[in-house]
Formats: C-alpha cells, structure tokens, sequence
C-alpha cells in the first residue's frame, strides 16, 4: 500500500512539473497573440508562392542506423515532432516518402489556440512568408442565398488580439519540414517506410525500429522510441492499432480566385442542403470553398460531381460567391478529400510505438481544429517525454504515453465531440427533428455575450472543456423547445418539443460516450490538473487540480 501512494504521489508531481513546464514555455510563447492588425502575414509580391523558398534535402543513411526516436511521417504532427524532440536534446530521425509540397484542401486554417501551440514549439515563423491570412472569427449564414447570417468574432478578453491564420497547407507543411531539418541532432530522410521491425523483449511485442525503402535500396533505421504520423491514410493503423475510421462524407475543395467574402478576415459556414458549406481566405488572391456532401448522396460520383455542384450547390450561394464559384468549376479546380471519424483508443500500442495524428484521432473538419489538436498533442509530448533519460525504458515510456493521454484529453475530446455535434447539427434540414434546434442555434449566437463568446472560445480553442461544451450545447437545445413550442404550446408542439430534447440527447451522449467523456470525468478529474492549451495573460493558469474541473 505504501509503495502504490508514492507512485501515485510521483506520478501526480511528474504531473505537476509537465503543467509546470508547459505555462513556463507559454508565458513566453504565448504572449505573440498580440498580432499586427494587418489583414496578410506577408505582402503578396514576396511570397505568393513557396517555390522561391529553398527545398527540403534528403540525408543519406547507411543500410543500417541507430537512433533515439524514428518519426514516420513528415507532416503538421511529424515536422513538429522532430523538431521538438531534436531540439531538446533527442536524436530523431524523420521518414517521409514525398518531400515535395504536398496538396491537400484541407489543413488550411489554424485556430487560435493552435497557433499558440505552434508558438509554443518554437515554430511560430512558419506561418510567415506564405502569404498567408489572419482569421478574425466566423461568419455563419442561413438563409436563400445567405441572405441572414451572424458574425462571430474570437473573443478578446482585455483587449487581448486573438488571431487564427488560413493558408495553403503544402506552403506551410514546407516550412515546418525545413523547421525540422534544420533543428540540431534531426535527420530528414525521404523514403517509404514498408515494414515496423519487432521484436520479443520481457516477455513482450516491442516495436524496435523500422524498415524504409530509399532511392539506393532496402534500409533499417533501430530507434528506442518509434513515432507513427503517417495521417489520415495510414498503412501502419491496422497493425498497431484496433480501429477503423468511418467515412461520414466527404469535402469537395473549390479554389476560387479573387472572390470577396461578406466578412474579411472570417472563416464562412453556409447553412446550405443537404450539408453545411465552408469558405475561407487562403492567400491574398486564393479562397476555398469547401462542400460538404454525405456519403450515398445521389449524383455525386467523380463524372457527375461538376453538374452536381452547378444544379444544387450554386443556386444556394450568395451572388457576391456565386460567380467565382462557377469559374472555378469551369476550371476545373475540384478536389475531394473524405470526412473520416476516428475516436482515440488509448493503452492498444506495444511498447516502443506512438500514434500521433490523423493517424490516430480523426473529426469532421467543418470546426478546423484537428491541426490545433495535433501541435497541442505534440507539446504535450514533447513534456512528457522529457524527465526520461533512456528512451529504452520501456516503463517510464508506458507510463509517461498514459500521462500523455490523459493530459490530451480535454483539448481533443472538445474538438472532436464540438466537430460532431456542430457537423451534425448544421447538416439538418428545417423538416428534420433537429431543424428547430439549428433554427434556435443561429438565435443563440445573435443573443451576443456568453452565448457567442462561450462556443467561440471553444471553436478558438481557447477554452477547450468538454463539460462547457456539453453546457452550450443543452442551452441550445432549450432554446430550440421554444422554437417548437412557438407561437403558442399544444399538445402536438410539447411533443415536438420533446422529441427535439431527445434527438439532441441523441446526437450528443452516444458521441461523448465514443470519447470517453463520463469515465474520464469520474476516473481522472478528481486528481488531474487542467492543461490548458491556451492560458490568457489576463488570467494566468495556477497549477493545481480543481475540483471536477469546472470552470465557466
């Protein structure tokens, strides 16, 4: 009994000094959210395109290298990993089959709390030089044609700047890859990584390294601590981890040029049929757009798609979008990508592995968040690696990747469950039972104070509490009954009403269930001090635990 409380008391100060670590780096990296007020981060002559910044070089291995940590993947989460780990001190070698700018459409826009995040780990450059845009807030607008809508800017507490930046993500995923490269004691190597090499150690499966395919032959990198980042499409899942992501829908990306939004500077949601649309500023000339359309919508295969946007989309968009928007079709400037969902399952790895990433934790996109998630995750456990000296210890590795998990959680649960619900919601028409609670969600916003404020500190990340989004999001829903009940009670409207309780019920605890949310609560609350992944200066972060961790 007495060995098990100092391990616990251990385990709770190793907690403590992570927190402790985390606010000592963020009182200094934080405090850049007071941004210029300038609409670009660079003027368009100098930096339009990424092409005049020098490349990434490949370093040559040997057939055979050993190394501390071997990184799989060279995206948002493996750059910044490697750069992290390189920088404190960890021997890290990063794998990444195209070093060459990706292009992708989705990944374009950092809220505010990842960008902290991103200044946290010393990366905040990188979102300079590509030209690209700050995020002031959102814009979301219903109506024919977009004709009702409401602007909801990020909050500012004391007159605190609070920015997110839109860009093209292959501009940014290079400088974070030369951000890596150029860290101390980082190796980027391009290659495909085709096998994880294991083996028997105590009595247990131990990923020891990996197995890569280069340009002059077959390689073996054996590293103590093997990171997967592999993203959405990962081929190293199956192995390692027993989940399957599910295809919800799936985004068709419009590259429009030079078409004006009716707010600078925000992020747009346009409620539209038969799922939500979303457009934002990339660049001083570029603008996406992106649709939303659910898996089995008729119409929607890869010849019927154009048509399809034109006939049912554009109708649906405001005139001062319309017209770029069918340029861009006539271009021919459509891409798709899917909306998968995958819900993290912890303590399912052998010793030796990691998943960090798309890889491991997916949401729906429509909240931008999953890049804010990956860079806090990345902070995370950049922390909690650090009081380990042998990354070859099996068990201070186990125990501080179950630290990791637990420290995430708010953060990602929040975005991942705020994702779903908003998704879901906005995704139902007016002759659906959710249709009066997405009526009642817009009159919401339009009451101004806590209710915009409070769901845009958690779209914003600023305030990521799963306990405060279940808050709003049952506020919402009472307000919704009003709109049921409306212009006066009866029988068949108390119904409705009713039925629009359930169905919110039923949209939001089967997904807090998938995250694990109660059992958290129970299970860890209690002890575990909040990590917060953006702590305002207003309002500096004490650490300690509070208790059922409330805190509106």
């Amino acid at each position: 009994m007495e060995g098990s409380s100092n391990s616990r008391g251990q385990a709770a100060a190793r907690r403590a000094r992570v927190v402790g670590l985390h606010l000592h780096a963020s009182a200094m990296d934080a405090a850049p959210l007071r941004l210029p007020l300038h609409t670009h981060y660079t003027s368009s002559s100098s930096s339009s395109s990424s092409s005049s910044l020098p490349p990434v070089v490949s370093t040559v291995l040997s057939a055979y290298e050993e190394t501390e940590v071997v990184v799989i993947g060279a995206g948002i989460a493996g750059s910044a990993l490697a750069h992290a780990l390189g920088t404190d001190g960890r021997r890290v070698v990063l794998i990444e089959r195209d070093l060459r700018e990706p292009n992708r459409i989705v990944g374009e826009l950092l809220q505010p709390g990842g960008l902290s995040a991103l200044r946290n780990l010393g990366l905040g450059a990188c979102v300079e030089g590509i030209d690209g845009v700050e995020v002031k807030g959102y814009a979301v607008m219903s109506g024919p044609e977009g004709s009702e809508g409401v602007a909801l800017p990020y909050p500012e507490p004391d007159g605190e700047t609070v920015r997110g930046v839109s860009f093209h993500h292959g501009r940014f995923v290079m400088q974070l890859r030369r951000a890596a490269a150029r860290a101390p004691n980082v190796k980027v190597v391009e290659g495909t990584v085709t096998k994880l090499i294991k083996e028997m150690r105590h009595g247990q499966e131990t990923v020891v390294g990996v197995e890569y395919k280069a340009k002059d032959g077959l390689k073996q990198v054996r590293s103590a601590l093997t990171v997967v980042c592999d993203g959405c499409f990962s081929r190293f899942r199956d192995q390692l981890e027993e989940a399957t992501p599910r295809n919800v829908s799936k985004f068709v990306g419009v590259l429009m040029n030079g078409a004006p939004l009716m707010h600078a500077n925000h992020g747009h949601v346009f409620l539209i049929e038969p799922a939500p649309a979303l457009a934002y500023q990339i660049s001083s000339e570029d603008t996406r757009m992106l649709i939303d359309i659910p898996v089995d919508t008729p119409g929607t295969s890869a010849k019927e798609l154009p048509n399809y946007l034109r006939r049912v989309t554009a109708p649906q968009l405001p005139p001062v979008v319309r017209a770029a928007f069918l340029e861009a079709l006539d271009n021919g400037q459509i891409r798709s990508m899917p909306n998968s969902k995958l819900h993290p399952r912890p303590f399912r790895w052998p010793n030796g592995a990691i998943f960090v990433g798309d890889c491991y934790n997916m949401r729906h996109p429509l909240t931008g968040g999953g890049m804010s998630v990956a860079f806090n995750d990345v902070v995370i456990l950049r922390d909690t690696l650090r009081h380990i000296k042998d990354l070859a210890n099996a068990r201070a590795v186990a125990s501080a990747i179950k630290e990791w998990h637990s420290l995430r959680y708010p953060t990602a649960s929040t975005v991942n469950i705020l994702s779903y619900c908003l998704y879901t919601l906005f995704a139902s028409g007016p002759g659906t039972t959710l249709g009066p609670m997405r009526e009642a969600c817009m009159g919401y916003f339009k009451l101004g104070g806590i209710c915009a404020s409070g769901p845009m500190n958690l779209l914003a990340i600023t305030k990521a509490k799963p306990w405060i989004l279940m808050t709003h999001f049952f506020m919402v829903a009472l307000y919704g009954t009003a709109y049921a009940l409306a212009p006066f009670p009866s029988p068949a409207r108390v119904w409705g009403a009713l039925k629009v309780l359930l169905a919110a019920s039923g949209v939001f605890f089967p997904v807090a269930k998938e995250e694990q949310m109660f059992s958290f609560l129970f299970n860890h609350v209690l002890t575990l001090p909040y990590y917060p992944l953006l702590p305002h200066p207003s309002s500096p972060f004490t650490p300690g635990p509070y208790p059922l961790g409330l805190g509106f």
